[in-house]
């Protein structure tokens, strides 16, 4: 059980933008089962804050109860790593709808919040969008039941004051 599977898509004609899409599939009663990671380059979001940025993405799923929480990882310390206890890490939980179709999706970032388990820490408690260092679309479940639940997430873009 658990993470069954975790692969890019290729060659996919149905993609939302492109030629390949991530696909996440799992099952059980775990609280996630794998994530689309993307590394920021430090100092690449300069001026820009919470409140006008926006991660967006698409999302599609044919599996009722699947969700994605979104993480936004900081460099709290500076050393260029992400060490659990030393940086802060900000989240959200988004239902997939499981119709089968494409959905976009868009996050402010000022509507995420801290996330405290797994031995995550508050040092002041605001995101530092200029000490991001990697995104996280993880491949999750509404609830803790047992099941399969699955995702497809396609065209990841950030944007400074409006929505994609």
């Amino acid at each position: 059980e658990y993470t069954q599977s975790l692969e890019v898509v290729t060659e996919a004609s149905d993609a939302v933008e492109g030629g390949a899409y991530m696909q996440g599939l799992g099952a059980g009663a775990a609280a996630w089962f794998g994530a689309l990671r993307m590394s920021v380059v430090p100092g690449e979001l300069s001026g820009y804050t919470p409140e006008d940025t926006y991660l967006n993405l698409h999302l599609r799923s044919s599996l009722e109860g699947s969700a994605t929480v979104i993480k936004v990882f900081e460099d709290s310390d500076g050393d260029g790593t992400i060490a659990s206890g030393l940086d802060e890490v900000f989240t959200t939980k988004l239902a997939v709808n499981a119709d089968g179709d494409w959905h976009r999706r868009s996050v402010l970032w000022s509507d995420l919040e801290l996330e405290l388990s797994g031995g995550n820490v508050s040092l002041d408690g605001q995101l530092d969008v200029e000490k991001v260092i990697r995104l996280d679309c993880t491949v999750s479940q509404m609830g803790t039941a047992q099941g399969t639940f699955g995702m497809d997430v396609d065209y990841v873009i950030l944007t400074q004051s409006n929505p994609f």
